[in-house]
C-alpha cells in the first residue's frame, strides 16, 4: 500500500504543468479612504489561459528555467489621476496635472517552486492622455453619486501613445504552511514610467503556497499581507508629460520626490475556486509639494 501511494506521488510530480485559466477584476478608488486626489481610480480586467502562450508578444516575456511553471495572460488596465483639488477653475502649476491611462498588458509570471521563486513579466502598450476616457468615467460617477463635477480636465496630459517594460522578481525566505516572507525587486522602464523598486512581502493564515501555481481546487483560504517597499523614481510621463506632446500643465523632474515610499496591508478569503481580496495602499508624496495618499483597492479571482 505504501509503495503504491508512493508512485502516485511520483507520478503527481513528473507531470507536466498544466495551466489553470482564470479571471481578476480589480477595483481601486480613494474614496475607500475618504480622499479624492492624486491617484483616484484603478480598474483591472485580467484573464489568464494557457493559449496567451501563441501571442507573438510572449516571445519577449521571460520564463524561469529548470521546470518552471508559467502562467500566460493579457489584462486591460485603465488609471487616473487628478490633482488634490479637482474644483480649482485655473491651474495650479504646484500640483500634479489631470492624466488618465489605458492600455493592454501581455503577461507572464513563471514559477520555480523548488527554489521559491517568483518572476513576473509585462509588456504594456497603450495611450495616455484624453483618450483613456478619465474625464468621462470620473464625471459619469460623480453625477451618479450627486457629488460635484471636477473641474479642469482640459488641462490634463496630451494624448501619446506609450510602451513599457516591467519585471518584478519575488524570491522567498521563510515559506511554512501559515507563514511566509519573501524579498522582492521590480523595475519598469518605459514611456510611461522608468522606476526601479526594492521591498518586502509577508503573509500569515490559512493559504495556499505563494511559490506555486494553482493547478487544482483548494478549500478554504484566509490570510492577511503585509507589503513594504521604496520606489527610486527616473522618470513619470502621468506627471512630467512626453516632450513630443504639448500638454498644458507639467511638473519638472526637479519637482517630484526621487524616493517614495510605499506599503498596503490585505485581508484574502477564498473558497475553491474563488477569492476576495481587499488592500489598502498608503504611499508618501510623490512631487515636494504634495501630500501622501491612501487608497483601497478590491480584487475578485476564480480558477477554472
Amino acid at each position: 500500500m505504501l509503495n503504491i501511494c508512493a508512485v502516485k506521488a511520483q507520478i503527481t510530480d513528473t507531470m507536466p504543468f498544466k495551466q489553470m485559466s482564470s479571471f481578476k477584476f480589480k477595483y481601486e478608488n480613494d474614496v475607500f479612504t475618504g480622499e479624492d486626489q492624486y491617484y483616484t481610480q484603478g480598474v483591472v480586467f485580467e484573464y489568464k489561459a494557457a493559449f496567451f502562450k501563441k501571442s507573438p508578444l510572449s516571445k519577449v516575456l521571460i520564463k524561469l528555467k529548470n521546470g518552471s511553471q508559467n502562467e500566460f495572460g493579457l489584462a486591460l488596465i485603465q488609471d487616473v489621476y487628478t490633482p488634490k483639488s479637482i474644483r480649482n477653475k485655473t491651474i495650479d502649476y504646484e500640483d500634479r496635472p489631470y492624466a488618465a491611462v489605458m492600455y493592454l498588458s501581455q503577461l507572464l509570471t513563471s514559477i520555480n517552486n523548488e527554489s521559491k521563486i517568483k518572476l513576473t513579466t509585462k509588456l504594456d502598450m497603450g495611450v495616455i492622455g484624453p483618450l483613456g476616457v478619465g474625464e468621462q468615467e470620473q464625471k459619469f460617477i460623480h453625477k451618479s453619486i450627486n457629488d460635484v463635477q471636477p473641474i479642469g480636465w482640459e488641462y490634463q496630459i496630451a494624448n501619446s501613445p506609450i510602451i513599457n517594460y516591467n519585471l518584478l522578481f519575488e524570491m522567498g525566505f521563510i515559506n511554512t504552511k501559515y507563514f511566509e516572507l519573501a524579498g522582492t525587486a521590480s523595475g519598469v522602464l518605459g514611456v510611461l514610467n522608468t522606476n526601479a523598486e526594492v521591498g518586502g512581502l509577508m503573509r500569515l493564515g490559512l493559504m495556499r503556497p505563494y511559490f506555486k501555481s494553482r493547478e487544482r481546487k483548494r478549500g478554504v483560504e484566509f490570510y492577511v499581507s503585509l507589503q513594504g517597499s521604496i520606489k527610486a523614481i527616473g522618470y513619470n510621463a502621468i506627471i512630467q508629460g512626453l516632450g513630443w506632446t504639448k500638454s498644458r500643465h507639467t511638473l519638472g523632474y526637479n519637482e517630484l520626490e526621487p524616493l517614495v515610499y510605499r506599503s498596503n496591508f490585505g485581508l484574502t478569503m477564498a473558497l475553491k475556486k474563488f477569492s476576495i481580496t481587499y488592500l489598502k495602499f498608503n504611499t508618501t508624496k510623490e512631487i515636494k509639494r504634495g501630500l501622501p495618499h491612501a487608497w483601497g483597492s478590491i480584487q475578485f479571482m476564480g480558477w477554472f
